[in-house]
């Protein structure tokens, strides 16, 4: 049996693999097109995984499991709720950075005819979910008064996943807008601004660009 822990030729596929799903979607990448870019022959494609859905799923599981990985040292460190989140954007955003072609894939693709990538998915979501609960919502949350609904984490966190993952999906077109080099000092740049946008809205963005919005229609102060 082939070592899955080796760097090559297995890592170099799924490089490969990660690079095409990205660029031209799980659908449309043939296992021919991914030995091309790798520089391998398809029986060694074939050795490593049994099938294009297997090189997806193992690419999604290792996303996924670095991502809860990040995502859990930011949470369950003893701070308050500002603070956590905070360093969970800013974690989280790092982390899609140093992962973009996997992160694109892990957004985009979701083809609802493979039921066990459907499963992958929601397992990994419903783990985060689990972890917002136990780390973020205060503990009378549990009570039966609580009104949990007015605070659904099942929504709040996927719209915030997608605020988090909005550059890195809408690169080609933003460069076009807005001339970007992805360095260090632009992430955390970018991170404080989903940060900001999160946790304190519009208004304070805008508070700090030294701008500001008239309370009532018509108010010039």
């Amino acid at each position: 049996m082939p070592d899955p822990t080796a760097d090559s030729p297995r890592r170099t596929i799924l490089d490969s693999a990660a690079h095409l799903f990205a660029r031209k979607g799980f659908a449309a990448t043939g296992m021919r097109e991914i030995a091309r870019n790798a520089h391998v022959n398809l029986a060694m494609i074939n050795y490593y995984f049994g099938s294009k859905i297997d090189i997806l799923r193992i690419l999604l599981d290792e996303f996924f499991t670095g991502f809860l990985a990040e995502a859990e040292i930011h949470l369950t460190q003893p701070a308050d709720l500002n603070t956590k989140l905070t360093a969970y954007i800013h974690g989280a955003i790092r982390y899609f950075s140093r992962n973009i072609d996997r992160h694109r894939v892990a957004i985009i693709e979701f083809p609802f005819e493979i039921p066990e990538i459907v499963d992958l998915k929601t397992n990994y979501v419903r783990r985060l979910i689990g972890l917002f609960h136990q780390n973020i919502l205060p503990p009378d949350s549990s009570r039966p008064a609580a009104n949990l609904d007015a605070f659904p984490i099942a929504i709040i966190g996927p719209a915030l996943g997608a605020m988090m993952s909005s550059f890195f999906l809408m690169s080609p077109i933003i460069s076009k807008l807005r001339p970007v080099e992805i360095t260090p000092a632009f992430i955390d740049w970018y991170a404080d601004i989903i940060a900001t946008l999160f946790l304190h809205g519009v208004p304070e963005l805008l508070s700090r660009a030294g701008m500001h919005i008239p309370s009532t229609p018509g108010d010039p102060s």
